[in-house]
């Protein structure tokens, strides 16, 4: 099983504004108890060398974790780094441009399949040979939610890859039942699909599967 999606649980790596922000989705907008949530937040965001993360993965039988660091600088008024850089954050309609530009360049959305499935699948189905996504934050979904995403992976059943955005969306750092829940509804073949041979497609090639 890869990971295709995963963070450093180290508050020193992730900027103070998205944890108050994480923490401000939460209870009462993160005040409750004097701001005891984004004290437990930032306490969450403490696993500096990795065990948590790592007991997690030999919960699961995850072989491979890509680790992203997030870079939210724009979002938080820092601005880009070169002028000459594009500010285009349109949804899908911005990533077809970013393929028309790269189209040997395998691309990953982030959150795709969960933020946007209806845009996601679209873009997937007309762009069958080197676009993918991820179901990162599927924690979030209702059963309802999950039912719905995994009817769109048997939409483009070898462009979807398993990510768990561990640390952020489930203060346990745990993909839990959720994932369990997966499992019960697919074949043995998609979860092979889903949760291992599209991302080493994705990050070795073809030959990879």
């Amino acid at each position: 099983m890869i990971d295709i999606h995963v963070h450093p649980a180290d508050a020193r790596c992730i900027s103070p504004g998205f944890i108050a922000g994480v923490a401000g989705s939460m209870f009462d907008g993160g005040q409750s108890g004097g701001g005891n949530v984004e004290r437990a937040v930032r306490l969450h965001l403490s696993d500096r060398n990795a065990r948590r993360l790592l007991s997690q993965t030999d919960t699961h039988a995850i072989v491979e974790s890509i680790l992203l660091i997030a870079d939210f600088g724009p979002a938080l008024g820092e601005g880009a780094s070169l002028p000459t850089l594009g500010r285009e954050q349109r949804y899908p309609q911005s990533l077809e441009e970013v393929m028309r530009r790269f189209p040997d360049v395998p691309i990953a959305p982030a959150h795709g399949m969960v933020w946007d499935l209806e845009g996601t699948i679209e873009l997937l189905e007309r762009h069958p040979r080197n676009l993918y996504s991820d179901i990162s934050s599927f924690q979030l979904l209702s059963d309802h939610g999950l039912e719905m995403v995994l009817e769109g992976c048997a939409k483009a059943p070898d462009q979807v890859i398993f990510g768990s955005d561990a640390p952020l969306y489930d203060l346990s750092g745990n993909p839990g039942a959720k994932l369990e829940e997966m499992r019960s509804r697919l074949t043995p073949g998609e979860q092979a699909g889903l949760f291992e041979l599209n991302a080493r497609t994705f990050l070795y090639g073809a030959s990879a599967r």
